[in-house]
């Protein structure tokens, strides 16, 4: 049985159907963490930027190869503490952008830190190279989440990617994991706790596998997400923050204002549908006040609008040629 003050820090995790449920146990604190799906919490840890904690994890690891890899004289208390604040830094960077991996990372050193206790040289050079292995077992499997889940666009069936990529990892995915059976409303439920990134997503990237799912990176604002329909998505439904629309919304848009501008085919449509559309207004003035123009009528326009729109949809996808497209456009002209 491992050490008892490894428990200490970490993530418990309870499974409720496609729901789970997550505590936070910090130094003998128990707090409840919003409820999540395998989906939720795959797709946030890889949201998460962790490219600082990969500068300072080189920063550590190039102090244990000066210190602990080469003259050990050069190892000291002071080296060691200053490796030690580091590594109990980063893990508090990441907490303020998502509590649960910063507590992950924070029980991981913690562990690290207290198991290699000690007032000798040897001591200082596993406590330091304890702490560049906890950081370093966050960063390297982020990347390796992204490969995984990368991986799986070469398969048209998942369950085939889940058997031949991700079963067959021995080394990634046979853990090991603390379990417990706790009482849950005169029920028992299996409750699975972590204090280290890597055997937490592991946990949660098989599970997510399990249910046969694509993930995919919004095209818009470049986060990963799990589309609702296996049909191909190219942005998600995340409300930007400053826009207050999903990119779903704001994407189609956009490029369509932007092809536009560098289309002049598509503008001439825009100017030209306007321009119908005013010739209509006239013609409806004509009757009253005797105007002079080129008349249009609302039958007409709504005729022409028809085929203009159904040729401007064959010209973006390239079925209808540009020539084509274009008389369409100017047929009242």
């Amino acid at each position: 049985m491992q050490n008892k003050k490894e428990y200490q820090n970490g993530i418990y995790l309870a499974i409720d159907r496609k729901c789970i449920h997550l505590w936070r146990y910090h130094h003998g604190t128990v707090t409840s963490l919003p409820d999540s799906t395998f989906a939720e919490e795959l797709t946030t840890g890889m949201r998460c930027d962790l490219y600082d904690l990969e500068q300072d994890w080189k920063v550590i690891d190039r102090y244990c190869t000066i210190g602990g890899f080469g003259d050990p004289s050069t190892v000291t208390f002071d080296r060691a503490e200053e490796c030690k604040g580091i590594a109990i830094n980063v893990a508090k960077q990441v907490a303020e952008e998502n509590i649960l991996i910063g507590e992950l990372v924070y029980a991981n050193v913690m562990n690290q830190i207290q198991l290699n206790e000690g007032q000798d040289v040897f001591s200082y050079m596993d406590t330091m190279e304890g702490v560049a292995e906890a950081l370093c077992d966050t960063f390297m499997f982020h990347n390796e989440m992204f490969r995984i889940m990368g991986k799986s666009y070469d398969y048209d069936d998942l369950s085939l990617w889940l058997k031949e990529y991700v079963m067959s990892d021995n080394t990634l995915f046979q853990r090991k994991y603390l379990c417990e059976l706790v009482p849950d409303e005169e029920q028992y439920s299996l409750r699975y706790f972590f204090n280290k990134f890597s055997d937490y997503y592991a946990f949660v990237l098989l599970h997510f596998a399990k249910e046969c799912r694509w993930m995919t990176v919004c095209q818009f604002c470049g986060r990963v997400f799990v589309p609702k329909t296996k049909r191909t998505t190219l942005y998600c439904d995340r409300v930007d923050p400053d826009i207050g629309k999903p990119c779903n919304q704001i994407a189609p848009k956009i490029y369509m204002e932007d092809r536009q501008r560098r289309d002049p085919l598509l503008s001439e449509y825009e100017q030209a549908r306007n321009r119908n559309y005013k010739r209509v207004e006239r013609t409806m003035l004509q009757k009253d006040c005797g105007t002079t123009g080129k008349s249009l009528k609302l039958e007409q326009y709504e005729a022409w609008f028809r085929a203009a729109s159904e040729s401007r949809r064959g010209y973006l996808s390239g079925d209808v040629s540009a020539e084509e497209f274009r008389t369409v456009i100017h047929e009242w002209d």
